[in-house]
């Protein structure tokens, strides 16, 4: 599998300031974990100061079709298989608002991996040329410090 990631440090600015990047740019959120598919599309990265799944999966309308589901049976909800799918995905911190200093996030996305059978599968060029520049995008708007 060859992936791609950043990890910085954001603020709520920073966030929000990335949140309208993305709705430029013609990005949609997906949320997740859901009891039931389709995933709901959010508007926003920070959902509520009580967000518990510190998860976002970025993606454009155009790649929904191909994004891939895992049903993760034990706990009774689904979720997106990053590896295989067309989306970035946003790890933010997952008690922003309850503390005062800044916790380490991530974008990350997949380019390639290999398949159940074997066979090594590029991710489309158009998706990781969007994901690409949402990383470089990242690099330059966001701290890799505390």
């Amino acid at each position: 599998m060859d992936s791609k990631q950043y990890n910085f440090f954001p603020n709520k600015e920073e966030l929000d300031k990335l949140e309208k990047h993305l709705q430029s740019k013609g990005f949609i959120l997906l949320s997740v974990p859901a009891k039931e598919l389709p995933f709901q599309i959010s508007e926003q990265i920070i959902q509520n100061q009580k967000d518990i799944w510190p998860i976002r999966y970025i993606t454009q309308n155009k790649f929904l079709e191909k994004v891939n589901t895992k049903y993760i049976e034990e706990q009774n909800y689904y979720t997106i298989d990053v590896i295989s799918s067309p989306v970035i995905e946003l790890v933010l911190p997952k008690n922003m608002y309850q503390k005062k200093e800044s916790q380490q996030s991530r974008v990350y996305f997949v380019t390639s991996y290999f398949n159940s059978n074997k066979k090594w599968i590029e991710k489309d060029s158009e998706f990781i040329a969007l994901a690409n520049n949402i990383l470089k995008w990242s690099r330059k708007n966001f701290k890799d410090k505390y």
